[in-house]
């Protein structure tokens, strides 16, 4: 990775057992998709974590994993930017509603929403997620471009993300795609780094076992971080 400045690193913490993460970058602290499923108190989110208030909030889709009203009241003030796709509407607050394929800047960086949906042929069981509805996310963070797929399933977009570094792939097969598909979507991006997500019940430890040798595979937990220095 390109070396930009001895004092600058990436920071991912993963919050959720969904795909909610924390990203810290010379001093903007982002989140991913701040929801959880059933109550609060059973989803062993990180509470230290939700300290800092973001100064920018990114959301996929207005399903309950990925956006609670209750955790952007925990997170947010009243500088913190948040973008989300016109779907989530009166749920989101105060919100920049963002077009795939449009790069909005933003406190030092860049970010560009993109395509993310289910598909009849794709592995998800569910078919939930329909196209215009919700985005994964580019991060341009100085030299490295961190990709956020979102909730989706193996695409033909995919193969116009550009360079990537850092992919953050969904690998739970009902409402998104499957290990073996997340496979492919990793050979198709080549990222150097893979960060499996939203696993539901399948292990994600198979996506590095599967990946070994090809592509750096990190598996986090709720409260876990990983750190580039870049």
């Amino acid at each position: 990775m390109e070396n930009l400045s001895q004092n600058s690193k990436i920071s991912i913490t993963r919050i959720s057992r969904s795909s909610w993460f924390k990203i810290t970058f010379r001093g903007l602290v982002i989140h991913l998709d701040p929801g959880y499923a059933g109550f609060f108190r059973n989803q062993g989110i990180p509470v230290i974590e939700l300290e800092a208030k973001a100064d920018i909030i990114l959301v996929s889709h207005c399903h309950k994993d990925h956006l609670q009203p209750e955790a952007l009241g925990m997170i947010r003030d009243s500088d913190t930017a948040v973008v989300a796709p016109e779907s989530c509407c009166g749920r989101a607050g105060d919100t920049i509603f963002a077009e795939a394929g449009k790069i909005i800047s933003m406190k030092g960086i860049c970010i560009m929403p993109v395509d993310a949906f289910n598909t009849p042929e794709g592995s998800s069981t569910r078919k939930v997620h329909h196209r215009g509805e919700g985005f994964g996310y580019l991060l341009f963070l100085g030299g490295i471009t961190l990709y956020f797929a979102g909730d989706t399933d193996l695409i033909t977009e995919m193969s116009g993300l550009g360079r990537v570094d850092i992919a953050l792939l969904p690998v739970g097969g009902t409402y998104v795609m499957d290990i073996p598909d997340s496979i492919k979507a990793a050979e198709i991006i080549n990222p150097r780094l893979v960060i499996p997500m939203h696993e539901a019940q399948n292990d994600p430890q198979e996506l590095e076992k599967s990946l070994d040798g090809h592509f750096t595979v990190i598996v986090l937990k709720p409260g876990e971080t990983f750190e580039i220095v870049v």
